[in-house]
């Protein structure tokens, strides 16, 4: 079971994804901001984020940079979720472990969180 924070503004994807998470038996905390996303994150401890690129606080970009800053060296798997191809190479080096693309596909979700954890 891992402990998973959803970070998306678009409500029915984190619903439809937190609902398929938990039927995995995942514990899920959904945030629909980047500044719901922090907030959780200087709360409770996860073992994977999975977090939109495009929000119209943040973007996950940044988002991905202040949650390394707040949770230091610890293991942290990030993965960034977006709807752009091209948006595969820009994620590289910027704070992300991996990229899904939308829509997630089941199968690569579990594959993902059933990988091992990054060094």
């Amino acid at each position: 079971m891992a402990r998973i924070l959803l970070v998306d503004d678009s409500h029915d994807c984190n619903q439809t994804l937190a609902t398929l998470l938990t039927l995995d038996h995942h514990s899920v905390c959904v945030a629909e901001s980047g500044h719901a996303a922090l907030d959780a994150i200087a709360k409770l401890d996860f073992d994977l984020i999975l977090l939109d690129l495009v929000m119209p606080d943040m973007d996950g970009f940044e988002v991905a940079k202040q949650i390394r800053k707040i949770v230091g060296d610890k293991c942290l798997r990030i993965v960034a979720l977006t709807g752009f191809c091209s948006d595969r190479l820009a994620v590289e080096g910027e704070h992300f472990d991996d990229v899904l693309l939308k829509p997630v596909r089941l199968d690569q979700l579990r594959t993902l969180i059933a990988g091992p954890a990054p060094t």
